[in-house]
């Protein structure tokens, strides 16, 4: 009987070490191609650089190595490694409606699209020396994969203002664990957030 579990032991022992080599090398690699990525050893101190997005009815400075994808209402700006800092900056007319409502509807309709969303706080604050709303959140989202899906969760907050006749929306979310990670940069951007 001993030799019986012996064979199978010795079938089993190579795939048990590779999983094992592996499991020890993913995360030493990801943190090789983070610094190689950033150039430095933290997201945080990254080179800066403008972005005209005067389209959009807005200028802000961005990390020079984030990815930046535009579509018909905003942009977005996503961490180069793991794509887990994300942020998006948009504008929509804001069709004479208050602020209060306006926030009110971008809320329910995030609410739609996401499980489990909770507004952790909600409260005025200025956005470019506008009057603004923030609103800090929780949420999961799903990703369908081939049987099932998986559950991500995130934290995230959003800003509006509504200046003229556009509202103007920073939003940042991220995984909790990497979400402190990323805010010092989140900050840095909306300190440098100009409405046109």
């Amino acid at each position: 009987m001993s030799v019986l579990i012996f064979e199978k032991l010795k079938t089993f022992l190579p795939v048990f070490a590779f999983f094992l080599f592996l499991s020890f090398s993913i995360p030493i690699a990801n943190q090789n191609i983070l610094t190689e990525a950033n150039g430095q050893s933290s997201p945080t101190s990254t080179k800066f650089t403008n972005y005209d997005g005067s389209k959009y009815g807005i200028s802000i400075d961005y990390p020079s190595n984030w990815n930046i994808t535009e579509d018909n209402e905003g942009v977005w700006f996503v961490s180069p490694v793991d794509q887990t800092g994300n942020i998006r900056i948009q504008s929509e007319p804001a069709q004479n409606i208050s602020l209060a409502k306006l926030v009110q509807a971008q809320l329910l309709i995030s609410k739609d699209s996401h499980k489990e969303f909770n507004i952790v706080s909600s409260n005025m604050t200025v956005l470019d020396g506008n009057p603004a709303n923030r609103t800090d959140i929780e949420f999961k989202d799903e990703a369908p994969k081939l049987l099932g899906a998986d559950i991500f969760d995130y934290t995230s907050f959003q800003i509006s203002a509504v200046k003229g006749d556009k509202l103007y929306t920073f939003i940042f979310f991220s995984t909790p664990d990497n979400f402190s990670l990323f805010l010092p940069i989140a900050q840095k951007m909306l300190s440098t957030l100009k409405i046109l």
